[in-house]
């Protein structure tokens, strides 16, 4: 009895022993270097052989300088930390027996240490700078152990240090969850792990795990498990997955960064050196954290998506356009990843800019870890295989481009919700409908950008953006925790060689807006603005070009707009409105590429007073010798105009209703029943582009070009031999084709006199091989739609709202009520009607009775054809 007390005895020693030193993670690993470097001697090796070539020797010229600097001259840790890690690379590279460098390295090792600061504010502003300090000693750790340095008997101390430096980090960030911990109550109020800060920090956790994972302690929170638990688990938080969404605290599905493009360079900084090193470390393996199975942050959908996000909204210069707090040109460190992710995409990006291999951003420089996660073979000759113009929903930018060249004609449209705004934080500008437009090299439509910390207030609010001000008011800015402002929707978008459109929807200051932009042959714009409100307001439409002020650039205003120019390239403005339109121009503030200073640009201001209004404009950028003319059309309630430009006319015409207008056209006639209408052409005499949005009918010169089954959005465009298009529901179009096409894609199609009919069981884009021609024309009966003058009023509405029609015949009919998110809020009528003229009234009620939310709605009229009709209404209480 007494030998089995003894024992357990013993047992209980060891087994509490153990509970005690705990905490190390994967101790069986020793090889080194084991971050940004695998330990395999060719990976040394190949790093050593790359700083022999460009670019990357030019890196390492840079790095060579930076390790000759003294401490002395450094004023902050992070500074000494760069130096340390530069010193520790070149003892790596050189590899010629002299430890200089290397005992350089370690000198600020055996120091390292937290920033100094002066009050809570600046404790948490150093989370940042000590998220990177933690990052580069210890890259600078593993090279020296890579290497087999010789630390005496100061290794040690030198873990310690770290491990002091890495846990009293995370001590005071989570750890010590005290309300007498000032910085842990800044850190949750302010919510600093579901931004920039989080990724940094987390990341430096993860980092630190990597190189101390032997390490044993009492304490949870000097433990490197917990350090890496709460890095994976923070990181898919933020890039990921969260229980009530699709996307993370800051990278929504389609990869972008809340915050903005500069935010994404300035964390990726830390993020993408420890998606690296614990890829390494882990071999690519899934692994638990914190009872969580999680890939390596490098594998996962949304860290990619992150990196493809950029090279879909980049601009044509290679930089990202600088939307949010985001710096004039942020670049990114693509090339680094190619590898890696392998694609020779991200090189692509990577190489092909103005400043190629960008390895800097605001605070930080990643030089050191470019030169060691790259790889030469990928040599960056693959440019992108999707098309040019971009539509991400999830991210909030509709992207037009011409192509991918670097003299492209480019536009950003931006219209986020969710993530995408929410997740900014107070990084979040309120430029929902705002747009940049960059041409033939040149910047001309400019965002505000960042300036620095300190000046934002002159560059955030939505005055400083390209979109329209109520009564001088646009959405509220960001607060010092919350991004404010208000969702807006991308959507009805579209792209085809000739033609691309995108819609966006949103509502602020009690007035509702459309902002509809097209883009023609890839040369020029047309917007479309319908605003709505139940009470009259001043409207504000703005332009921010980079002419006048301090841009050194010139500006024009002219009686129906203005010219900024550029070098040798002018953006054309002409505005026209369904009220007087009062034009006017100021001076505003933009980030011009000079931290911390204000510059200087002329705003051109259009103003109408209304409650309801409409607003249509081309914007062109054109070389200055271009001979542009344009001839506005005011025909009550549906306005456009004209251009005329070299060989090519094209008119847009804009209303509310479905009233059929018909205009002069140059030395033509068009008519049409939608509520837009775009038509281009050259010297020949059919049109190039026809584009109507909810309309069924088109005539061209006494011709019915397009007859639609349903109120639809179609584009046309028309070759010599070959037309192409897009429809955006299930409908039947009589296309008068005048000879029989070879072949259509996209739908079934009958023949005859003329007309070609194509049925198209989905929206879809098509193509007609055919030689189009007006000769055979003939008379053709009109398409009779199974329903006939639908009319929705009032629009927007407060109490009630109509639908009025008329039926030819008995049938079914459903109308159902859905709100932006697609979920079906009510359904109204849902029985067969006869044949007659009715009204059916929605009373602003959800399928229970209880009054909606103010907002847009769209109507889903369900016929017995199988078709359906899809109109938008605003509430308005």
């Amino acid at each position: 009895m007494k030998k089995i007390i003894v024992l357990c005895f013993i047992i209980l020693v060891a087994t509490f022993g153990l509970g005690i030193a705990q905490g190390a993670w994967h101790p069986e690993k020793t090889y080194w270097p084991r971050t940004v470097i695998d330990s395999s001697d060719s990976a040394i090796d190949a790093v050593r052989e790359r700083v022999q070539i460009e670019p990357y020797s030019a890196m390492y010229e840079t790095i060579l300088t930076t390790s000759e600097t003294a401490y002395s001259s450094c004023s902050k840790e992070r500074d000494k930390a760069r130096v340390a890690r530069c010193a520790a690379f070149r003892y790596l590279i050189e590899n010629n027996g002299t430890t200089t460098y290397a005992d350089k390295a370690k000198e600020y090792l055996l120091v390292t240490q937290r920033d100094e600061y002066s009050s809570t504010e600046e404790h948490y502003k150093n989370i940042l700078w000590d998220s990177e300090t933690i990052s580069m000693v210890c890259i600078a750790y593993d090279f020296l152990k890579g290497m087999g340095y010789d630390f005496g008997d100061d290794e040690t101390a030198i873990r310690n240090q770290i491990s002091e430096l890495a846990s009293s980090l995370y001590y005071d960030l989570v750890e010590n969850d005290s309300y007498t911990n000032p910085l842990w109550l800044m850190w949750v109020n302010g919510q600093g792990e579901q931004i920039n800060y989080g990724v940094k920090f987390a990341s430096a956790m993860g980092m630190t795990a990597i190189v101390l994972n032997t390490e044993t302690n009492p304490d949870s929170w000097k433990q490197p498990q917990t350090w890496i638990n709460y890095s994976m688990t923070t990181l898919n938080k933020q890039f990921n997955q969260m229980p009530s969404d699709d996307g993370g605290w800051i990278v929504d599905d389609d990869g972008g960064w809340a915050e903005g493009p500069h935010y994404q360079g300035f964390a990726g900084g830390n993020f993408l050196p420890f998606a690296i090193s614990h890829y390494n470390f882990v071999n690519g393996q899934t692994e638990s954290y914190g009872g969580e199975s999680l890939q390596p942050l490098l594998l996962t959908q949304n860290f990619y998506a992150n990196s493809i996000w950029g090279i879909r909204i980049r601009m044509p210069n290679g930089a990202r356009p600088n939307f949010d707090d985001s710096f004039l040109n942020p670049y990114y460190f693509n090339g680094m990843l190619a590898g890696y992710l392998d694609d020779d995409l991200l090189a692509w990006d990577y190489k092909n800019a103005d400043e190629p291999y960008f390895v800097s951003n605001s605070s930080d420089n990643i030089d050191v870890e470019v030169v060691c996660a790259s790889n030469q073979s990928y040599a960056g000759n693959t440019p992108p295989a999707f098309s040019p113009t971009q539509f991400l929903i999830d991210a909030g930018q509709a992207v037009f481009r011409s192509s991918w060249d670097n003299d492209a004609v480019y536009m950003c449209l931006l219209g986020e919700f969710g993530i995408a705004r929410e997740g900014g934080h107070t990084h979040e500008h309120p430029d929902n409908t705002s747009f940049v437009i960059f041409a033939y090299g040149e910047l001309l439509a400019m965002d505000s950008g960042y300036v620095s910390w300190d000046k934002r207030d002159f560059v955030r609010y939505a005055k400083n953006h390209s979109l329209i001000l109520v009564d001088g008011e646009g959405p509220p800015a960001a607060s010092s925790i919350y991004a404010n402002g208000t969702d807006a929707f991308i959507t009805n978008n579209f792209d085809t060689d000739r033609f691309d459109y995108s819609e966006i929807l949103t509502e602020y200051q009690d007035t509702y807006f459309q902002r509809s932009v097209s883009f023609i042959n890839n040369s020029y714009f047309i917007i479309s603005d319908f605003v709505t409100s139940n009470n009259s307001h001043t409207y504000s439409w703005l332009l921010h070009g980079n002419g006048g002020g301090t841009t050194g650039n010139d500006f024009t205003e002219t009686p129906l707009g203005s010219t900024y120019s550029v070098g040798d390239v002018d953006l054309n403005f002409f505005i026209n409105s369904t009220q007087d339109i009062t034009l006017s121009n100021y001076d505003d503030y933009h980030d011009g590429g000079v931290y911390d200073s204000l510059f200087t640009h002329t705003v051109t201001c259009a103003d109408v007073i209304a409650s309801e209004t409409l607003y249509s404009s081309f914007i062109i950028p054109e070389n200055t010798t271009a001979d542009i003319s344009y001839t506005p059309i005011n025909l009550g309630s549906c306005i456009g105009g004209t251009i005329s430009s070299d060989n090519e006319k094209t008119i847009t015409l804009v209303k509310y209703d479905h009233s059929i207008v018909t205009q002069a056209f140059f030395e033509s006639e068009v008519s049409y029943d939608g509520h837009q209408l775009i038509v281009s052409k050259d010297d020949n005499e059919i049109p190039k582009n026809i584009f109507m949005t909810e309309g069924q009918e088109f005539v061209y010169d006494g011709n019915t070009i397009i007859s639609n089954s349903v109120f639809a959005n179609i584009v046309l465009n028309i070759d010599e031999d070959f037309a192409a298009g897009y429809v955006d529901t299930s409908c039947t179009v009589g296309f008068f084709t005048g000879n029989e096409p070879s072949s259509v894609t996209g739908g079934s199609y009958t023949y005859s006199g003329g007309i070609t009919s194509v049925t198209f069981p989905e929206a879809t884009n098509f193509e007609i091989n055919v030689i189009w021609s007006f000769e055979q024309s003939v008379d053709q009966p009109p398409y009779k739609n199974d329903i006939e003058n639908l009319s929705i009023y009032p629009n927007p509405f407060s109490g009630t709202n109509n639908i009025s029609f008329t039926l030819s015949k008995s049938q079914k009919i459903s109308i159902e009520v859905f709100n932006l998110k697609g979920q079906k809020i009510s359904t109204i009528q849902n029985s067969i009607l006869p044949a007659g003229e009715y009204i059916i009234t929605w009373h602003g009620l959800d399928k229970v009775g209880n009054k909606v939310a103010n907002g847009t709605y769209f109507y889903k009229i369900h016929l017995k054809n199988g078709k359906t009709i899809n109109k938008k209404i605003n509430l308005l209480r």
